[in-house]
């Protein structure tokens, strides 16, 4: 089961898509009907009636859902497994939503967050962690859904990482081009280490015990909106950070 965020055209509300794996083959977006910007998969066949030659895509579409706030962009979103939340960050209205993952009913808004951005959920540790600008990271208890502690990142920071065997977290300070590493579940000390002329989006692999993080680089310039970015390995460095 996948949510995803989007703002249906021509209305003013924020929307949330529930869409649901399907098991076997489901008609591809091509042959279904369009309903508003979505597609109806019980549409079927195409128009002549033969059925499409492209791929099928295994997702149904469940229902909208209206969220709260103003209806200005979202960023990143986290799914809380443990407690049934899905945690967004409604970036231009500086609040974080958390609903169910079952129905997408509102659990609460924390508000009074500027520019919320990344957000990932470690559940391990009891927390939810949010990057915020112009260079925090907002700690959030996932039980009682209050917020713990503000602590520093680099400038404009964007993905949020968290890595549970060092119980460390990654943010991309994006404007520094740089990763910030913070030791104590969030609430220790912080090592940046500079990666190029801009970072994004980070995320921990626990197979290989280091974050990727996406890097535009120093040696290429900028392109309008289409930058391409390079993907690096940053190693989790502890050393220093004791």
């Amino acid at each position: 089961m996948t949510w995803f965020i989007r703002r249906e055209v021509g209305t003013l509300l924020p929307m949330l898509t529930l869409l649901v794996a399907c098991r076997g083959s489901s008609p591809s977006p091509a042959s279904g009907a369009s309903v508003g910007s979505a597609w109806a998969p019980d549409a079927g066949i195409a128009e002549g009636g033969s059925e499409a030659s492209t791929p099928s895509l295994p997702l149904r579409l469940v229902a909208d859902v209206p969220l709260p706030g103003r209806p200005v962009r979202f960023d990143y979103q986290d799914l809380d497994p443990a407690k049934g939340h899905l945690v967004i960050a409604h970036m231009n209205d500086d609040s974080v939503v958390v609903v169910n993952s079952s129905d997408g009913s509102q659990v609460v808004v924390l508000p009074g967050i500027p520019t919320p951005r990344g957000v990932v959920v470690a559940d391990d540790v009891g927390r939810i962690f949010v990057t915020s600008s112009p260079n925090r990271l907002v700690i959030i208890d996932n039980g009682s859904l209050a917020e713990i502690a503000r602590v520093d990142t680099g400038q404009g920071p964007d993905g949020v990482g968290w890595d549970p065997v060092h119980q460390t977290v990654g943010t991309s300070d994006q404007a520094d081009g740089a990763i910030s590493l913070i030791d104590g579940s969030g609430s220790g000390k912080r090592k940046q280490v500079y990666l190029g002329r801009e970072t994004g989006s980070v995320v921990f692999d626990p197979s290989r015990s280091v974050f990727w993080i996406t890097v535009f680089p120093f040696d290429r310039m900028w392109a309008g909106s289409n930058v391409v970015r390079v993907v690096l390995c940053v190693t989790t460095i502890l050393t220093g950070m004791m």
